[in-house]
């Protein structure tokens, strides 16, 4: 039978020891990575369910600017916490679509909770400095914008759930083109 000196005992040990830590430490961060994706995943269909509340709000408002009456808009934001503390971490785990398609649906998101907090004061400064013509037609258009932007909203959320992110940068167009 073979001996095996007590020295390559020692490296075979290291080496193992070596092997199992590294394992561990892959099979942890996989874990990791699939709960980041899984609270996104999560994060948006939450994004999806609150999409109508906001809709009826743009609704309210616009019926009230066109009864010439201002109606505030207030609500609760849409939540971003999940991509916001993950996406650093999940950035290199995502294609590009991906990636390309989440930034758009979250800046939309971003814009549409910015644009409707302001509505009610930039609605009267606008009416007070007489800076708009018309400003009751303007502020319908922009909240029928803000709404268009949901739908959109909608649609990038409910391909990326699908599996299938929209490409909404044509990235995929331009790789086969060039």
């Amino acid at each position: 039978m073979c001996e095996i000196p007590v020295h390559a005992w020692s490296l075979i040990g290291v080496a193992l020891g070596f092997a199992l830590g590294e394992g561990s430490r892959c099979v942890r961060e996989r874990i990791r990575i699939r709960r980041l994706k899984s609270a996104v995943r999560a994060e948006l269909q939450a994004i999806l369910a609150q999409i109508p509340d906001k809709e009826d709000i743009l609704r309210q408002a616009t019926k009230a600017l066109e009864k010439k009456a201002v109606l505030p808009m207030v609500a609760v934001r849409f939540a971003t916490t999940a991509y916001g503390s993950s996406i650093d971490d999940l950035y290199e785990h995502y294609s590009d679509v991906d990636r390309n398609c989440l930034h758009v649906i979250y800046e939309r998101l971003r814009v549409a909770d910015s644009l409707t907090d302001s509505f009610f004061e930039d609605f009267l400064r606008a009416i007070k400095d007489k800076v708009i013509d018309d400003p009751w037609k303007a502020y319908i258009d922009h909240l029928a914008e803000v709404a268009e932007s949901y739908k959109v909203v909608r649609s990038l959320i409910n391909s990326f759930l699908g599996g299938k992110a929209e490409d909404v940068f044509h990235i995929t167009k331009k790789r086969e083109g060039s």
